[in-house]
C-alpha cells in the first residue's frame, strides 16, 4: 500500500485526474472503479488526522491551558471567572514534563498547587508519570 504526504499537492492531483479521466473514457468498469477516489480518500483522512495532531498539540491549546491554570490560581479573586474544563486539564496533564510548554515558574508557583487539588485518581497517575520519567531518565 502506497501512502501519501498530504503537502504533495501534485500525487493528489494525479490520483484526481486519473480517476477522471478514467471516468471519461468509460473506463469505470469494476475492477478500475474508484481506485482514484481510494486516493483522494486517503490524502483527505492523512490531512484531517495531521491537522487533528496539530490542534492537539498547537501552541493556543497550550496557551488556552496556561490561561486556564491562571485564572485557577486566582479563583478565589471575585473578579475571576473560572470554570472547570476537562480538555484543558487534560492538556496540562500531557504536557506538564515539557519545559518549553510549561516553564519553570508556572510550574511551581500554579501547576504544583493546582496537582495537589487533584482528585487521588488523577494525582496517582500523573506521579506514576514522573516515576516512569525519573525511571528513563536515570536509564539514560
Amino acid at each position: 500500500a502506497r501512502t501519501f504526504n498530504v503537502p504533495d499537492c501534485a500525487l493528489y492531483n494525479m490520483a484526481k485526474a486519473k480517476h477522471i479521466k478514467g471516468a471519461r473514457k468509460g473506463k469505470g468498469t469494476k475492477g478500475n472503479k474508484g481506485k482514484g477516489m481510494k486516493a483522494m480518500a486517503k490524502l483527505r483522512m492523512k490531512k484531517k488526522q495531521q491537522e487533528q495532531q496539530a490542534q492537539r498539540e498547537g501552541p493556543s491549546r497550550i496557551e488556552g491551558a496556561l490561561e486556564y491554570l491562571s485564572k485557577w490560581s486566582r479563583r478565589d479573586e471575585e473578579e475571576v471567572d473560572w470554570k472547570f474544563n476537562k480538555v484543558k486539564q487534560a492538556t496540562l496533564l500531557r504536557f506538564w514534563p515539557d519545559r518549553q510548554k510549561v516553564p519553570s515558574d508556572v510550574f511551581s508557583q500554579q501547576l504544583l498547587p493546582y496537582l495537589k487539588s487533584l482528585p487521588e485518581t488523577g494525582l496517582e497517575r500523573t506521579i506514576a508519570q514522573a516515576r516512569a520519567i525519573v525511571e528513563n531518565a536515570s536509564a539514560s
